[in-house]
């Protein structure tokens, strides 16, 4: 096994690692990519919209929704053009089935619009967090989803969605999310974060990351990002910005940490590496398992 993701594992098994996922995790369920939105805000916008955008403000959601709310139908048509792509029956939601799975990881941040995460978990085992208010209601025994950029829930309030260049300027003073931000710095300070789903090409994952430190600074545990075949200019960014790369796709890294857990869980709590609570939820949820534990004078 690669060192590195023996490393995260062993984070994972002692309950200290958080998710931050983006869109490339939501694809194999039929979810638009950023692709996919940026061709469909084009399409709308029309030729001469087209035209009166460069090259390289094409390959950047942020820019060619905002120009299409500055020169085009503005913010509630993009709103429901969003509503629109993410109208879609999914398909194989496998990763998201397969991360229900691990009740190790209790906090789960997406930039994700779509609900496929949420969607998997049985309500009863998680709450989700699209805007200052529903940070009210976390439970520290259910997994927690926080909705960075907000979701299709939420398109009725189109402030509580960041997707243009100006909501992502302002992201850090948006009165919707600092306290969802307050629990993210807090999550870098106390769990080792996970990327999953980023390519880095048009996420402001980054952007985030050097804000963080910026406010934290060393403070900050480490951090990791999973995805297959990044180039050298890529890995380059990762490591300026001290992050792990772990070359492989999620359901392959996802299927490892599950098999490890099962051949481990027993030893862990043995070991008071994991929690009573989450042993009984992981047997629970992983129904195979058949295990049992006696408690001993020592």
């Amino acid at each position: 096994m690669d060192k590195d993701l023996e490393r995260l594992i062993k984070y994972i098994r002692k309950e200290e690692v958080a998710l931050f996922i983006g869109s490339g995790f939501s694809i194999k369920a039929g979810a638009p990519s950023v692709w996919d939105i940026i061709d469909a805000i084009l399409e709308e916008g029309g030729q001469s919209f087209k035209d009166d955008l460069t090259e390289s403000d094409c390959k950047q959601l942020r820019l060619v929704s905002e120009a299409f709310v500055n020169e085009c139908d503005g913010r509630n048509d993009l709103m429901t053009l969003l509503k629109n792509l993410f109208c879609f029956e999914p398909k194989d939601c496998s990763d998201q089935q397969t991360l229900t799975k691990i009740p190790h990881i209790k906090q789960i941040f997406t930039t994700n619009y779509d609900t496929l995460i949420e969607d998997a978990y049985p309500k009863s085992k998680c709450n989700v967090v699209t805007a200052n208010e529903g940070c009210a209601y976390t439970d520290a025994h259910s997994t927690t989803i926080y909705k960075v950029h907000g979701d299709i829930a939420t398109l009725n309030n189109s402030a509580s969605i960041i997707i243009t260049d100006s909501d992502y300027k302002n992201y850090f003073k948006n009165k919707h999310f600092n306290l969802i931000w307050e629990e993210l710095k807090q999550a870098f300070i106390k769990k080792h974060v996970v990327f999953i789903g980023y390519s880095l090409e048009d996420d402001n994952i980054l952007d985030i990351i050097k804000t963080v430190r910026d406010c934290i600074g060393s403070s900050m545990k480490g951090m990791f990002l999973v995805a297959p075949h990044f180039s050298e200019l890529k890995k380059n960014k990762l490591k300026a910005n001290h992050v792990t790369y772990i070359d492989a796709l999620a359901e392959e890294v996802l299927t490892t940490i599950l098999s490890s857990i099962k051949e481990n869980i027993t030893d862990d709590v043995r070991h008071n590496s994991v929690s009573k609570e989450t042993f009984d939820a992981f047997v629970e949820l992983n129904g195979n398992i058949l295990t049992t534990l006696r408690k001993t004078e020592d």
